[in-house]
């Protein structure tokens, strides 16, 4: 709980410094005003009101596919679903290494990072210059897949408590981002070929 506490403190700190838009940083800054539904309510409305996010639609609809999957996971069990979630997170008492808010918050930084130098490109740049953002861009990339990869994992798993079969959330973080993957769009395709079926 600790580390998450530490990596909350510094996505408020990315926040205070500007990293991310006035708007947030206005949300951060009074969040200890507001109880937990309202500050949720207002970072939601912050998201439906902003015009500045790419892929807007597609977005919802994973958000969508995401709420179905925890749904349908706490109806099989709940406390399963519930844990899954929380490791997301936090991590587990026996592997505090899964928790994925380390990767997110080093994304955070890497895009920002990227971000602020984007501008500052143009053809008549330096060699050097272009380089750096050249490296800048595919560690920013590579801390993206990265952070995807983990997100992969507890979807595996709700997949696999709403299925009723038996898993290691261990084993599953430690598949390959293909491995992943490749589950994911089995089971979609199972799905979807359940429900044309009934």
């Amino acid at each position: 709980m600790n580390r998450f506490m530490d990596l909350a403190k510094e996505l408020d700190e990315y926040s205070k410094e500007g990293m991310f838009s006035e708007s947030i940083k206005k949300l951060v800054e009074k969040r200890d005003e507001l109880d937990s539904l309202d500050y949720l309510n207002e970072s939601l409305l912050l998201w439906l009101e902003g015009h500045d996010q790419v892929g807007k639609e597609q977005v919802a609809e994973m958000i969508q596919a995401f709420l179905s999957l925890i749904i349908e996971g706490i109806r099989v069990d709940s406390t399963r679903t519930i844990e899954t979630l929380q490791s997301f997170w936090f991590g587990t008492e026996d592997n505090p290494e899964l928790e994925c808010m380390s990767s997110y918050t080093e994304y955070v930084r890497k895009k920002a990072s990227y971000d602020a130098l984007l501008p500052e490109l143009s053809s008549e740049s330096s060699y050097a210059k272009k380089k750096h953002f050249s490296m800048e861009a595919l560690s920013t990339y590579s801390k993206g897949v990265e952070f995807i990869g983990k997100i992969f994992t507890p979807l595996l798993v709700l997949g696999k408590i709403i299925d009723e079969e038996d898993y290691s959330l261990y084993k599953i973080s430690q598949m390959t981002l293909h491995e992943k993957l490749n589950g994911l769009t089995r089971r979609e395709a199972t799905n979807m070929l359940c429900s044309e079926m009934q």
